[in-house]
């Protein structure tokens, strides 16, 4: 998601263009820091209408495992393979048959894996094309390279009156943004130009000179780079120049930010990928005010040198002692872009399920903390009201006594621009600054000096490191001993209880939320399971954060990844446990296929066994449902139904997973259904369907819906059957059930069919036949389950023949996943499309609006206008107008300008 506007490269551009409408395999590659990520997204999006299929995004920088990289081009690809072949040959056949533009982003630390990734693609396919950017080629014979030089700057001696420069337009982009109302003229030019020279034109080198206007003219600016760069190139001469430069500007950056933002960024290097402000605050704080070794300083770095007891609901912090209310927030120099993490409301109350507590109100300015919230959850945080995630906030022990870092801010001059401060020496990252203070603030000034990006995410704001600044991070973690390794300790230990109160809260009204951040949170739950499985005597830890996430591998659509870090874990820590229990079964539940399914039932009677001899009877529990399922599969009806009827009896053992106590009905409905009981089945249903209305939930509701579809097309009651099956349909597709929506677009199909309107039954054929592809397209082998279809097929073909059901048939094939469900689901029906037109714009969730400013602004995103001149339009500051775009991205579940463009042109 672009939240800055693109500068140039019109000439990269239209080479990308040329070499991607001849090559399938295209790298942009140059240094760190050039622009390719930026180049990449710009180019796939004025390339896509040209892929039928869509153009996928797989974003490596968080990946460090090289197992993981055909994982994350699946998961990119929206594929949910259960199969056990070998994970590039599953995708390779998924996508045979598509044509799509897949961008590969970040190689360089993964050559071999990307490599191997896009020989595969291009052997095993003839539709698909690859555009990836490395600092290094990938060394394949079919790769045709983009070189992504910086961006070129006159001479600053020279006549620069009718320069139109990239890299001057990009610095003064950037420097409007801190200082409004900044532009080239012919007195600062040339010294801008001579600025950019120095930086040899690298973007990000520019960004982060850039935002240091905020406190010094641009002469200023200079002479303190020369400063830094004779410093730097006193070093070896060995290192490029460009490298050189980049270090300069990167170490310069650093040493203007606070002790408590330096080690902030040290600090937060650890997260891979996005992630929000409770993770930041988590991985930064030192609640319990001990020490980290090798470390000086006072305790309480990030928090406090003591603890309160927790709510009793399991809330968030203590309240601050004595905290003044309205206490200036924000960082030296105002407050941060866009509301990020500049300003500090005042602190309410515990969450409703237990994560922090709540930050009132939007102003600056911290008030005293005060009772709990009418909700729960933090109220207006970062100026985006309760998080939509709240119920799955992990608890956090509750810290008092926290005060607040000496910030030695300047005091601003009439025009609102502080006076320079001192440079801070180059010192390594100091292990605790001087006094305690808030991590928000620091991410704040981080944001603040654009070494933090932020963007929109599904439970509010977030926040992101570019690699380079990354890996500079990391540098300076390690140079204090044991710092990286307590880091990584609290990542893994805040994505665990993130795990626990995720799946305490699943079955809830809050599940499309808990998938959400789920699936924002991939890149950091998958760092945190390769520190426990790749660090001595975490095994155990890793063991039981895979295992935890049972019902995000099952539900979500990620079985294969699942069984990927389950079986990892399992065999590095064989000792019998509660948790080697929980990963058997839950392994055992993400068989997929029929060779599969006996070693599935292995696993979960030796989850069973083992929990019986431990005492856990929750956990015998879960194992003895996946062993029923795995007998349903398997068409042992009568032994399923035997066994769930057992299941229903026992009823809930304590500690049991409402969810699974709920598919034990389920699966028991089914079993009758097969059986020809439907009676039966229908009364199992109601009893279960007010078990989840009584708790707005929303994933078993949809088996329990899809049950009474399934039991009411028994009794050939056809109407009442679609009425449930579309029911289902909608649920399932809001929290992405990828199997489930491939079992109920089959079960529609023969409703259709019995219902004599066979045009219907063979498109929902098509689109159940193309969901099963990305899962399995044998229905893991089921006879009960090829029956329905087969059945299916045979009434249509017959009432319609067999041209006339190949044409609807692949006109059902032919739809996107989104486009089948509306289809399917409410009797939308798609526009068509021309061979080399790109998909419509996502479906807009139901009831979302946006306000009358905001509509004013997706309009002119649509005109094709960037923030600078949405701003200048309107007459708003630029910072508001990101904000707007953010905001309308986050509403209407999009990622790009392009899709606002096309939901706009879709209102007219």
């Amino acid at each position: 998601m672009e939240t800055t506007s693109f500068v140039d490269r019109r000439a990269e551009l239209r080479q990308g263009r040329e070499l991607l409408s001849r090559a399938r395999l295209v790298t942009l590659t140059g240094p760190g820091g050039v622009g390719k990520t930026r180049l990449a997204g710009r180019l796939a999006a004025r390339v896509a209408r040209a892929f039928p299929d869509g153009v996928r995004y797989v974003r490596l920088a968080g990946l460090r495992d090289p197992a993981l990289v055909p994982l994350a081009a699946a998961d990119a690809l929206g594929l949910h393979d259960h199969s056990r072949r070998p994970a590039l040959d599953a995708l390779v056949e998924r996508v045979r048959d598509r044509r799509l533009l897949l961008v590969v982003d970040n190689c360089e630390h993964l050559l071999t894996a990307c490599a191997t990734l896009a020989a595969a693609l291009l052997h095993g396919t003839t539709g698909v094309r690859v555009l990836a950017t490395s600092r290094h080629r990938l060394g394949l014979t079919e790769e045709h390279l983009l070189d992504v030089r910086p961006l070129p700057v006159p001479d600053p001696d020279g006549d620069l009156s009718a320069a139109c420069c990239p890299a001057l337009a990009l610095f003064a982009d950037r420097a409007s943004a801190v200082v409004p109302g900044f532009r080239l003229t012919a007195a600062n030019r040339a010294a801008v130009a001579r600025l950019c020279r120095r930086l040899d034109g690298l973007p990000l080198a520019i960004e982060l000179a850039a935002v240091r206007l905020r406190v010094l003219g641009v002469e200023q600016l200079l002479e303190r780079l020369d400063d830094r760069y004779r410093l730097l190139t006193a070093g070896s001469s060995a290192v490029p120049a460009r490298h050189r430069t980049l270090r300069a500007a990167v170490d310069w950056s650093h040493d203007l930010c606070t002790p408590a933002e330096r080690l902030a960024w040290a600090r937060l290097s650890v997260l891979a990928g996005a992630f929000d402000l409770e993770t930041a605050e988590a991985v930064c704080d030192d609640a319990d005010g001990a020490g980290t070794a090798g470390t000086a300083g006072p305790p309480g770095a990030f928090g406090a040198s003591g603890a309160s007891e927790p709510t009793a609901t399991g809330g968030g912090r203590a309240g601050r002692a004595g905290a003044p209310a309205g206490e200036a927030g924000g960082c030296a120099g105002g407050a941060g872009p866009s509301g990020a993490a500049g300003d500090r409301a005042g602190r309410a109350g515990p969450d409703r399920v237990g994560g922090r507590a709540g930050r009132a109100g939007e102003a600056g300015g911290r008030a005293g903390r005060s009772g709990p919230t009418p909700a729960g959850g933090r109220d207006g945080r970062m100026r985006s009201g309760a998080s939509p995630g709240s119920a799955c906030r992990p608890v956090q022990p509750a810290v008092a006594g926290r005060g607040d870092l000496g910030r030695s801010e300047q005091p601003a001059d009439a025009g609102g621009v502080p006076e320079p401060a001192e440079e801070a020496p180059r010192d390594p990252v100091p292990a605790r600054p001087a006094q305690a203070f808030d991590v928000l603030e620091a991410v704040a000034g981080l944001v603040d000096k654009s070494v933090l990006c932020r963007e929109a995410g599904p439970d509010g704001v977030r926040y992101r490191l570019l690699d380079t600044l990354r890996q500079y991070g990391l540098e300076r973690l390690r140079a204090i001993p044991g710092e990286e390794s307590a880091a990584r300790l609290r990542h893994r230990e805040w994505m665990q209880r993130r795990a626990e109160a995720c799946e305490r809260a699943w079955f809830g009204p809050d599940q499309p939320a808990v998938v959400a951040r789920l699936a924002a949170d991939r890149d950091n739950l998958r760092a945190a399971l390769d520190h426990g499985l790749t660090t001595p005597g975490e095994a155990r830890a890793a063991l039981r954060l895979a295992g935890t996430l049972w019902f995000h591998w099952h539900a979500c659509g990620a079985p294969r990844e699942g069984r990927y870090w389950l079986d990892r874990a399992l065999d590095a820590d064989p000792e019998p446990s509660r948790d080697r229990a929980r990963a058997l079964w839950a392994a055992a539940l993400l068989a997929g296929c029929p060779e599969d399914l006996t070693r599935g039932r292995r696993r979960a009677e030796e989850a069973r066994d083992l929990a019986l001899r431990l005492g856990e009877r929750a956990e015998a529990a879960h194992a003895e449902y996946v062993i029923g399922v795995i007998r349903l599969f398997a068409d042992d009806l009568t032994g399923a139904l035997d066994h769930f009827r057992a299941a229903a009896a026992r009823g809930r053992v304590p500690g049991q997973h409402p969810s699974l106590v709920g598919l034990d009905r389920v699966e028991l409905a089914c079993a009758l259904s097969f059986l020809g009981r439907p009676d039966e089945a229908i009364a199992v249903c109601e009893e279960t369907r007010r078990l989840c209305a009584g708790h707005g939930e929303r994933w078993v509701l949809s088996y329990v819906e899809r049950m009474l579809a399934l039991a009411h097309a028994v009794r050939e009651d056809w109407p009442r059957a679609d009425r449930h099956g579309r029911a289902a349909l909608r649920l399932k597709h809001a929290v992405h059930d990828v199997v489930g929506i491939g079992l109920t677009l089959d079960l529609l199909a023969r409703i259709a069919a019995g219902r004599d309107v066979p045009e219907r039954a063979a498109v929902l054929l098509g689109a159940a036949d193309r969901a099963w592809a990305d899962v399995d397209r044998d229905r893991w082998g089921s006879a009960a389950l090829a029956a329905t279809r087969r059945d299916s097929e045979t009434r249509a073909v017959a009432a319609l023949g067999r041209p006339a059901f190949r044409r609807a048939y692949e006109r059902g094939g032919a739809l996107p996943l989104a486009d089948a469900v509306g289809y399917a689901a409410d009797g939308r029906q798609p526009a068509p499309r021309g061979p080399d037109e790109a998909p419509p714009a996502a479906a807009v969730p139901e009831g979302v609006r946006l306000t009358p400013r905001e509509t004013q602004v997706a309009e002119l995103v649509a005109q094709g206008l960037a923030n600078q001149q949405i701003a200048d339009h309107l007459v708003i500051a630029r910072r508001t107008a990101e904000g707007h775009v953010e905001r309308i991205l986050s509403k209407l579940g999009f990622n790009n300008r392009s899709q606002i463009a096309a939901w706009v042109a879709g209102q007219r």
